[in-house]
């Protein structure tokens, strides 16, 4: 399996961050408040398949 560049970790308090494991930075902070854990994991989903997308299309030299 393919080592993804963007990657979801939970925090101590809960929270959901998407890392950039190529320098360690977050890159966004998610919290499921009112929208409830699989409606918000959902969308943390999505947003990692497009990251990851993207760094893949850039790695190849294709467009951003």
């Amino acid at each position: 399996m393919e080592q993804q560049r963007f990657v979801l970790l939970t925090t101590v308090g809960g929270a959901w961050v998407i890392r950039d494991t190529r320098d360690g930075s977050p890159v966004c902070v998610l919290f499921h408040g009112g929208r409830g854990m699989k409606k918000t994991r959902a969308m943390a989903d999505v947003m990692l398949d497009a990251l990851n997308a993207a760094a893949g299309r850039h790695a190849q030299g294709g467009k951003r």
